[in-house]
Order: C-alpha cells, then structure tokens, then sequence
C-alpha cells in the first residue's frame, strides 16, 4: 500500500514554536523603513500641534501685554484729541500684528472710541462695524459698539440711524444698558426738535434708573417739556 502524501507541517511546526514577539520584531525588521517615516510623519504632527498651540497662548500673552500698555496711555480728558490720535496708530499697529487674538475686540471697540473722540465719525463707524461682524449680540462689547455707533451717526447730524441703532439696542433681549438707551433716545429726539418723544422716552429712563448719573438732569429736563408740551 502507498501512503498518503500530506501537506508538510515544517512551517506549520516552526510557526508554532516562534513566539510571536519575535514574529513581530521580525516583521518590524521587514519594513523598518516604513515604520521609521511613520515615525517621523507622527513626531511632526504632534510636533506642529504642541508648537501650535505654545505659539497661540504666547501671542495671546503679548497681546495682552502690548494691549495694557497701549491703554494706559490713553488721555484722561476725552478732548484731547493729540493723545487719543497717538492711541489710535497704536491701536492700527496692534490689530495688523493681534487681529486673531480675543485681545482684539477690546482693542477694536478702543480703536472705534478713539476715532469718534477724534471726530472721524466714518472711520469709527467701519471699525465698530467690523467689530459687530466678529462678535455674537450676547457678547459684552456688542452693546458697546452699537451704543458707539448711534454716538457717531448723532455727531453726523444723521439722527435718523441713531435712533435706528438705540432701537435695535431696546428691542434686543438681555440688554442690561436700557436706562441709558432710554437716555440717549430721549436726548437726541429733543435735539431733533421731537420734544414729545422725547419726554417719553426721559420718563422711561426714570423708570428705569432709580440712582444714575443722568438722573437729576433729566428730572428737570422732564419739568421744562413738560411745561413746554401741555402749556
């Protein structure tokens, strides 16, 4: 009788008796090349994001720093027009070099600021404007950049967006500047010869602010419409 042929069982047996960390330090040893580009590819990447992300926190520190720097040489009087023209190269310089760091929208809100003390009025309006874009209606700074652009269209004579913009301000939910845009309402219709909108809008405010730094000037604004309207 002949025997059955069967399949040779050396490599079987071999591949049984290798353990298989030395299968793996073989294979590793096969295409060490690869392995060490992935290791270089994966060293980069991690690299670049630690980088990255070191560079990000240490910009943000020196634009903190510049920015404090910055405002504490702004003038104390809102007239002085030579200080503030200062602040505002300053403010230009920092915003090419910090325009993406969170340090920029206070330093936009101060640059739109100093526009208006200057009385470039258009120039105050595209910054507070490009600020508006950057930010959410919730964040701080929106209120003060709406309430900074009705000053710059009042400065223009042009009392019709200045009303438009503090009504935008009253009709948004959460804002906590409503005594003051009462007051700012109430001062511009009387300057726009509205006298009766703006008794309204002044009674408002009263309402609105038990103890304020407008409150005694504008009791007595009350009193003169008052007498004016119903006499």
């Amino acid at each position: 009788m002949k025997k059955r042929k069967g399949k040779p069982k050396t490599k079987k047996i071999i591949e049984e008796k290798i353990p298989i960390p030395t299968q793996i330090v073989d294979w590793a040893k096969a295409h060490e090349k690869h392995l060490y580009v992935a290791a270089i590819v994966i060293l980069i990447l991690v690299g670049t994001g630690w980088w990255y992300r070191n560079y990000r926190e240490h910009k943000q520190w020196r634009a903190q720093k510049n920015y404090s720097l910055i405002v504490s040489s702004y003038p104390a009087k809102p007239e002085d027009t030579k200080k503030w023209k200062e602040a505002i190269e300053k403010l230009e310089k920092f915003l090419k070099e910090f325009s993406d760091t969170k340090t920029s929208y206070a330093a936009k809100l101060d640059l739109g600021n100093a526009y208006y003390y200057t009385g470039a009025y258009d120039r105050a309006i595209q910054t507070y404007r490009e600020l508006l874009a950057d930010i959410d209606p919730d964040h701080p700074y929106w209120q003060l950049a709406q309430l900074g652009l009705a000053y710059c269209y009042e400065g223009k004579k042009d009392f019709t967006r200045a009303v438009s913009v503090l009504e935008k301000m009253k009709a948004a939910p959460g804002t906590t500047m409503l005594a003051l845009v009462h007051y700012n309402l109430g001062r511009i219709y009387e300057e726009s010869g509205k006298k009766s909108r703006a008794l309204e809008e002044y009674r408002k405010y009263l309402q609105k602010e038990s103890f304020g730094l407008f409150r005694v000037l504008v009791e007595e604004k009350v009193k003169i419409l008052e007498a004016k309207t119903y006499s």
